[in-house]
């Protein structure tokens, strides 16, 4: 088979062939292709993260998979020209200047595949 998914067929109507002796029957059957269908959301990362600015420009950010995969490494870009990993969904960063700043959290699994998910982050104090 050419995909994962089951085939579908077209059913063309039983011929029959007739001789003065015996009778035989035919049924054709043409595969069509496989059926096209979403991807299951348990095969998916679904990433997601939530922040909280405290003092002088420093956000916690925290990131998880919504549908509980297992989460190989969890890479923030901040939106600043900063860039981090961890192996945790939890990351501190600190801003120097006030601004919004595109957030990206991108999620590899254990299996490699990778999912990510973007925010405008208002960050209204700034490092000293």
């Amino acid at each position: 088979m050419l995909c994962n998914d089951s085939p579908s067929y077209d059913t063309f109507t039983m011929m029959r062939a007739k001789s003065m002796f015996f009778t035989t029957s035919a049924l054709l059957l043409i595969l069509t292709g496989c059926k096209k269908e979403t991807e299951d959301p348990r095969n998916m990362i679904q990433p997601s993260f939530t922040y909280k600015e405290s003092v002088s420009g420093n956000v916690v950010f925290e990131g998880k998979s919504d549908t509980g995969r297992s989460v190989e490494v969890y890479t923030w870009r901040f939106g600043d020209g900063e860039v981090a990993n961890s192996y945790t969904g939890a990351y501190p960063h600190t801003y120097k200047k006030k601004g919004v700043y595109e957030v990206t959290l991108e999620i590899k699994d254990t299996s490699g595949k990778r999912e990510s998910v973007s925010k405008s982050v208002s960050v209204y104090t700034a490092s000293l």
